[in-house]
């Protein structure tokens, strides 16, 4: 993880004077990010399994499940954003 996030940095510079093939270098490697980063998400949510119910009951799992669940979206939105269309 720590290989893909130190180039991807450069996808906060996408349309400046930043060289081209370094844009999407950063863009690139972002995108990779995706798969570390859902899998943490997902092996935080699979980690409740077959303790849903507790979910009903106890308030600290609930926003265990909503900050899991933010983070996944967050995860995902920066790798999009980071594509040049």
């Amino acid at each position: 993880m720590i290989f893909l996030y130190i180039w991807a940095g450069p996808h906060h510079l996408l349309y400046s004077s930043l060289p081209d093939w370094a844009q999407s270098l950063g863009a690139v490697f972002t995108v990779m990010l995706l798969a570390p980063s859902w899998g943490g998400m997902i092996n935080g949510l699979l980690t409740l399994r077959g303790a849903w119910d507790h979910v009903r009951e106890d308030v600290v799992l609930k926003f265990m499940v909503v900050a899991v669940t933010a983070y996944g979206m967050s995860t995902f939105e920066g790798p999009m954003l980071s594509l040049k269309v």
